[in-house]
């Protein structure tokens, strides 16, 4: 616990457990130096949840599960003494400079007269997939009257207009497990929401927050059919506008979209449909131009992507990606290039750096179209605001002129360049890539199996190393072929000609992604 001069119970840390042993103690341990109290309500664990929490300084509660998150959140509340209360499920953590930050807040507040919303962010399950985030309720003033509602999406957001509470939206960051995308998980959780769900139903008409939980449940079972009706109900029942309704347009189209059944037409007349009600919504927005660029309309798809760019919002009560801005900044200029309109995607890439330099996928963006464009001059420009590459920034700047001159079919000038880096321990992705592009148009496609095979560590999803490693393959076996035929054992060398930046466009998908689809909610 910290050691804080005064006595007064400040903060209170409460926390719902469950078989986290794996999880418990980073938890804990992540506001041990903030906390007054850490109170842990554990609802049946059959593991060592309940010592380890002991051990790492919480005191321990048990309450008999009963399919109730509001009960035994009520049940936690009542039993914590500080004036607020700071909420975190099993897994969870914040980074120490979050910690101090929130007990600052609470030393500063000697009347709790507000609740504050937070960010809760769950990591991609792969590699190169933006992180999706919500804004939650999680600090909360310790008071009496103040008390959870609803099985399942428990709230206090009615208990909290009841008591004249305003909620204030501070930019906290709470990291979840990263086992939260883990199948089998994913399978349990959505069994026991429908579970619960069902039992909430029996007692009053299903919600459309219940209709939502449903067809999130029946998604993550793969039950698509299910969960489509679950969202249709949830549209039609919600309030126009709300963030059910909003959810359930989201949850419909991530459905929609995921089918294998040329459903594409059915997923963009949905998007439309949402539209007229959430017409600025930059997810919805972002959507839009995906399915319209996937239908040849590139011009209209860069319309959504620019209505998203300069008009969109998002919800904060919704799971949305974090850098959705981002990307539908680097989408807009994708479609710019596409219709031949380099300087107005230079303009977007580079106000939007003007306007957040931490946009690091747009900044990439921007070097690779400066660097196909022989721009050498002006893409070196944007080295010094890159963030450290773990290796020397001279060999980021030889990266940069050897891409230039590989772009340039300078075949010997980008090898002296690229190789060296990577020799020097460089293993950036364009590196990688390029290297592979010079090795190939020179004849060595030997030579570049160990630059593929790094390529694989530090980018496994690149949508471009299978080309690469199919085409030395490929001289593998020609290789191969000629020496059973030949007794002297003839050379093959792919032909520079037919040697091509495969991938390696103003609309690369990995540095220009397609937009992203509404995210499957978690």
């Amino acid at each position: 616990m910290p050691a804080f001069s005064s006595n007064q119970i400040v903060l209170s840390v409460a926390i719902i457990a469950r078989d986290a042993e794996a999880h418990i103690g980073d938890t804990i341990q992540c506001v041990a130096s903030i906390a007054d109290e850490i109170v842990v309500t554990d609802t049946g664990s059959e593991d060592r949840t309940r010592d380890i929490a002991r051990e790492s300084g919480a005191a321990v509660e048990f309450v008999e599960w009963t399919d109730d998150f509001a009960s035994v959140r009520n049940h936690t509340m009542r039993r914590t003494r500080g004036r607020w209360i700071l909420w975190l499920d099993a897994g969870e953590t914040i980074d120490e400079d979050t910690a101090m930050q929130v007990r600052a807040f609470c030393e500063q507040q000697d009347t709790p007269d507000k609740a504050c919303m937070v960010l809760v962010q769950t990591d991609p399950p792969l590699a190169h997939v933006s992180t999706e985030q919500i804004g939650q309720i999680r600090l909360v003033p310790n008071r009496p009257e103040l008390v959870y509602q609803g099985r399942i999406r428990e709230t206090l957001v009615p208990s909290l207009a009841a008591c004249g509470i305003t909620v204030e939206g501070i930019p906290w960051t709470i990291r979840c497990s990263p086992d939260r995308h883990d199948v089998e998980i994913k399978r349990r959780r959505a069994q026991r929401n429908l579970r619960i769900a069902q039992l909430e139903v029996e007692q009053q008409d299903a919600s459309p927050v219940l209709h939502v939980v449903c067809g999130e449940s029946y998604a993550d079972l793969g039950e698509n059919g299910q969960a489509a009706q679950q969202f249709q109900q949830a549209i039609s029942r919600a309030e126009r506008g709300s963030t059910a309704q909003l959810e359930g347009y989201y949850g419909l189209l991530t459905v929609v979209d995921g089918a294998q059944d040329g459903s594409k037409p059915a997923a963009l007349r949905t998007c439309l449909e949402a539209l007229e009600i959430f017409p600025l919504d930059t997810q919805l927005l972002c959507a839009l131009g995906s399915y319209l660029q996937a239908e040849g309309r590139v011009d209209l798809a860069s319309r959504a992507y620019e209505t998203a760019v300069r008009h969109g919002q998002l919800n904060p009560d919704t799971w949305h990606l974090s850098d959705l801005r981002q990307i539908s900044v680097m989408c807009l200029a994708a479609t710019l290039t596409l219709q031949d309109k380099q300087p107005e995607a230079w303009e977007v890439l580079t106000t939007a750096l003007d306007e957040n330099p931490r946009y690091d996928r747009v900044r990439r963006q921007l070097l690779d179209q400066y660097i196909m464009a022989g721009q050498e001059k002006e893409a070196l420009s944007l080295v010094r605001d890159m963030p450290d590459p773990g290796f020397p920034r001279k060999l980021l700047r030889d990266m940069i002129r050897g891409a230039a001159a590989a772009v340039n079919k300078d075949w010997n000038r980008a090898l002296e360049l690229l190789q060296p880096a990577f020799m020097g321990g460089c293993r950036d992705a364009l590196c990688l890539r390029f290297l592979t592009v010079v090795l190939l148009a020179t004849g060595n496609p030997e030579a570049a199996e160990p630059v593929l095979d790094a390529w694989q560590t530090v980018d496994p999803d690149s949508t471009e190393l299978p080309h690469y490693t199919a085409a030395v393959a490929q001289y593998r076996s020609s290789v191969a072929q000629l020496d059973a035929k030949s007794p002297t054992g003839h050379q093959i060398r792919l032909d520079p000609a037919q040697t091509t930046l495969r991938g390696i466009t103003a609309a690369n998908p990995n540095l220009a992604p397609t937009s992203p689809q509404p995210p499957a909610h978690t």
